[in-house]
């Protein structure tokens, strides 16, 4: 007994968007359900199924109808190359076929050059924008840069980055004053590092490699 939910995924300006994925965790709680006449109604598990939208932004999605007061939550990823962020949405009801839509906001770059206190780049440091509706991290190239893409709004910074020898030591750290994205943004980000400097000799006076 399953019903039909019909998914239009549009942009900003209300254009569809063709290859954007729709899934449904699963795990909510679905009515009883028998396959044939006279069988015992039994309670399915899982429920979890996932769509590509077509060329008019639709995705459409078999699902058994869930018993009330539970909820469907439904994510939708963009195509990649889309410059558009992916989006969360709750269905607290889902009792016959029904069509939702779901509009994606455009994201913009916050981007630039992570570097120690002796302007050397970081790698393979962790950069991460988040807030309660929406997150993203990156990992910095061998020359230290970034480029985070997501939505306009206010944001937490957060850095983690790993032992390095002379260029970082191993932190975690969460700015705490806020970052707004509104626009493309370039911002450079410095560890202000100094450098321990440590010669290792033997009982002789002698150098260590």
């Amino acid at each position: 007994p399953t019903k039909t939910l019909t998914v239009t995924v549009l942009d900003p300006n209300g254009n569809p968007i063709s290859g954007a994925n729709v899934s449904n965790g699963g795990g909510q709680q679905a009515v009883p359900i028998t396959l044939f006449p006279g069988g015992s109604p039994v309670s399915p598990q899982g429920d979890s199924n996932g769509a590509t939208t077509d060329a008019s932004g639709v995705a459409r999605l078999a699902l058994i109808p869930i018993v009330t007061d539970a909820v469907i939550h439904l994510s939708v990823t963009p195509p990649s190359g889309s410059n558009l962020s992916s989006a969360n949405t709750v269905l607290s009801t889902f009792s016959d076929d029904t069509a939702i839509t779901v509009n994606l906001p455009s994201t913009f770059s916050f981007s630039g050059v992570f570097r120690n206190g002796a302007g050397v780049p970081i790698p393979n440091a962790s950069i991460g924008l988040s807030n309660n509706s929406a997150s993203s991290y990156v990992n910095t190239g061998t020359d230290g840069s970034f480029n985070i893409q997501i939505p306009s709004g206010t944001y937490q910074l957060s850095v983690t980055t790993q032992a390095a020898g002379s260029i970082a030591p191993h932190l975690q750290v969460t700015m705490p004053s806020a970052i707004t994205i509104s626009g493309d943004t370039v911002q450079d980000l410095t560890l202000p590092t100094k450098t321990l400097t440590v010669t290792v000799l033997d009982p002789n006076g002698n150098p260590i490699s």
